[in-house]
């Protein structure tokens, strides 16, 4: 719910989306893949003679690594979310999300709107400094680029058995 000087100015209901890094991090990390299996080739040229079992035990630990940071960070389009985290949005008329943005300033003076979350706690959220909020400016989906709000306006607690995240 949103609130604006202790007054109750809406309920919205939460929709389905996802969190997506900038795209060029995931051609980033495929060139520092590329970049790791070019070093480890070098290395491998570099043995001397007769450290053949040494030379395949360094190729199959590059494979399975590479196997698993490609697994587990990468898929055809863009970087996953790791396993351990959770994501939840909510649509909020436009006038909200620009008076959060205005809020973000340095130096912000004005009344302050204030944005309370209740959830479920689940496994993920265990560690309350984990806890991120984030805006995307509107559109039809919630899939897409987000950006992060400072850290000192998000504020997390435990209270009876739900998860409270109050961002201001």
């Amino acid at each position: 719910m949103a609130l604006y000087e202790g007054q109750v100015l809406g309920c919205y209901a939460q929709r389905t989306g996802r969190l997506l890094p900038p795209r060029h991090l995931g051609r980033d990390l495929i060139a520092l893949l590329a970049q790791c299996e070019k070093r480890l080739r070098t290395h491998i040229k570099a043995l001397p003679n007769g450290h053949a079992a040494h030379a395949r035990q360094l190729v199959e630990a590059h494979v399975n690594w590479e196997k698993e940071v490609r697994a587990n960070y990468l898929t055809g389009h863009y970087l996953r979310v790791a396993q351990s985290e959770c994501f939840a949005c909510w649509e909020v008329p436009e006038v909200v999300r620009r008076q959060l943005a205005r809020q973000q300033a340095p130096g912000w003076t004005g009344d302050i709107l204030t944005i309370a979350l209740v959830l479920p706690v689940t496994p993920c959220l265990r560690l309350l400094d984990k806890v991120s909020a984030y805006h995307h400016a509107p559109g039809r989906n919630a899939t897409g680029h987000w950006v992060q709000m400072a850290d000192a306006h998000v504020q997390a607690c435990l209270c009876a058995g739900c998860l409270v995240v109050v961002v201001e």
